[in-house]
């Protein structure tokens, strides 16, 4: 239990990566799709080659080795210990945020570059570190699907003081990754269609896969009770949906439903149905059914309240106006409590649908990549 409570210290002011590397080979085996040597796309990719890649990374092919025990274990301890727990997902979250936006940042530039009327030359370093925060982002999404599938309660159980906001900043995160890598114009898809040598590792597959596990598992009691029937849009659904930045067409394109898609574009659209040997019929059809409902509450969402230009948050712009910061009396949307100051008190919150389910913005500074 000594090396649990060791590997779930948060990750700030350590090196943290191998850390979490050992958490991920705990989980490999269990997750969505989760089950491979070496990435399927990799196989389609490079074929029999072998690719050299940091040991440390995910990316490196390793065969998948469970652990239920330590599973359980670190179900206990993240249970048991909320102020734990809170602190770690919270340091997760940091980096997984800060890993994705470097790894965005760099593909905008190779995309740049690439758009070049002369011939430009990319330094392999540069590659290297791109596909690296790659790596590091995919493997914080297995963590967290990792926890939240032995230890969901964290994120659902209103009991627990800090549920709602990891809760509402895993839904922001999540929808971020999304729309970045399902976009058909955005430089993921532009850098991907390059086939650059050193970002062989960079595809939609294996990130995708990893959102896709952490929404079944977030979902998977509400899917069990779905009925079209049902009027009442239940807890994480809503969460997810009244996010700002969700789109529901960034689920469809989990199943190559693309409503637009460019005549000149001679390649197939991504789809889990094409990875058959490595997304079983079960798991594709568990996808179907998670966006059929997700589709069916959003619909009922959809006579959601305008709020009105005075009552917005003028730090999100996406949530009403709900606290007070004591004693400047600046008022915004309760999402700067993730900032982890003492100085503002909520003030009381008028009725709407979002409620206090209030997106939290990142704060803390990036950790140097270790």
């Amino acid at each position: 239990m000594n090396m649990v409570h060791s590997l779930l210290r948060p990750y700030e002011n350590r090196a943290w990566a191998q850390s979490n590397w050992v958490l991920v080979r705990m989980w490999q085996g269990c997750g969505f799709a989760f089950r491979y040597k070496k990435s399927p796309h990799l196989s389609r990719k490079l074929g029999p080659k072998v690719l050299h890649t940091d040991a440390s990374l995910i990316s490196h092919a390793m065969k998948p080795c469970p652990s239920p025990l330590f599973q359980g274990h670190i179900r206990e301890v993240m249970l048991s210990n909320e102020a734990l727990s809170t602190s770690f997902l919270n340091s997760l979250l940091n980096q997984l945020n800060w890993a994705f936006s470097e790894f965005i940042g760099m593909l905008q530039e190779i995309q740049n570059v690439s758009n070049r009327p002369e011939r430009v030359f990319i330094e392999s370093r540069q590659l290297r570190i791109c596909a690296t925060c790659f790596d590091l982002a995919l493997a914080l999404l297995r963590v967290l699907e990792m926890i939240s599938s032995i230890a969901g309660e964290i994120f659902k159980d209103p009991l627990r003081v800090s549920s709602e906001l990891l809760l509402s900043r895993l839904c922001q995160l999540i929808c971020q990754v999304l729309n970045r890598v399902s976009s058909q114009a955005g430089c993921f898809q532009h850098v991907v269609q390059l086939e650059i040598p050193d970002l062989e590792t960079v595809d939609h597959f294996p990130i995708l896969t990893a959102v896709v596990g952490i929404l079944l598992a977030l979902l998977k009691e509400e899917l069990d009770q779905f009925s079209d029937e049902n009027m009442d849009v239940p807890k994480i659904s809503k969460a997810l949906l009244t996010e700002p930045s969700f789109q529901i067409s960034s689920l469809c394109f989990l199943m190559g439903d693309i409503q637009k898609v460019l005549k000149k574009q001679r390649k197939m659209p991504f789809s889990l149905i094409n990875y058959a040997e490595d997304v079983s019929m079960e798991e594709q059809d568990r996808v179907r059914n998670m966006i059929r409902m997700l589709d069916v509450y959003s619909k009922l969402l959809s006579d959601v309240k305008v709020i009105a230009d005075e009552d917005v948050c003028t730090i999100c712009y996406a949530y009403p106006i709900n606290a007070t910061f004591k004693p400047c009396n600046h008022q915004s949307c309760s999402s700067p409590a993730y900032y982890e100051s003492d100085a503002f008190e909520h003030s009381t919150v008028e009725s709407s649908d979002r409620g206090r389910d209030e997106s939290p913005h990142p704060s803390h500074p990036p950790t140097p990549l270790p």
